[in-house]
């Protein structure tokens, strides 16, 4: 089976290294990219495929609704 592939979305760069360590620890989970705000993710989805993406609502320049 292959891994999941997941995209983080969150304007706190702590925030996404914490996910990003927490879930480098399944092995049918893969992080292909992260972005920083809405903007940034719409460019990233352009480039990168995905199954999954972790998104937060509020963030600056552009928010996840």
């Amino acid at each position: 089976m292959n891994p999941i592939k997941v995209i983080i979305a969150d304007d706190h760069p702590l925030f996404r290294k914490g996910l990003v360590t927490a879930l480098e620890g399944f092995k049918n989970l893969n992080i292909v990219n992260e972005a920083a705000n809405g903007k940034e993710l719409l460019s990233v989805l352009s480039k990168t495929h995905c199954d999954v993406v972790l998104l937060d609502l509020k963030m600056p320049a552009m928010d996840g609704i």
